[in-house]
């Protein structure tokens, strides 16, 4: 399901590039701070695509590395709570048990 999607996706953003450069054939001129350069307009945009592509890729890259990290952290927290609580219920178990026996002794000594 998912590939489909995404290759859907691609298809459309390669018709739509498709579509950009016939539609701009003209040259511009592109001012770098040390030099002029023309550039077709088509060319231009895609630079410009693919550069904001790989700026958004690594800005999410690492915010879902720092979620992933988030979620490692609670597990290992929920890890060692759950062995408290296991800890803790036989405890609990224990010390009823002890209680329900020395009921029985005071019981037996009746």
């Amino acid at each position: 399901m998912f590939k489909a999607f995404s290759i859907i996706i691609t298809i459309l953003f390669l018709a739509f590039g498709i579509f950009l450069g016939v539609l701009n054939p003209g040259n511009v001129k592109f001012d770098l701070i040390f030099q002029q350069i023309d550039i077709p307009l088509s060319i231009l945009l895609a630079i410009t695509f693919s550069i904001g592509m790989l700026l958004s890729g690594t800005y999410f890259t690492f915010i879902l590395l720092s979620k992933q990290w988030q979620l490692r952290k609670v597990n290992k927290q929920k890890a060692k709570l759950s062995g408290e609580i296991v800890q803790l219920q036989k405890q609990i178990a224990g010390y009823e048990n002890s209680k329900v026996i020395e009921a029985k002794n005071e019981i037996a000594t009746l």
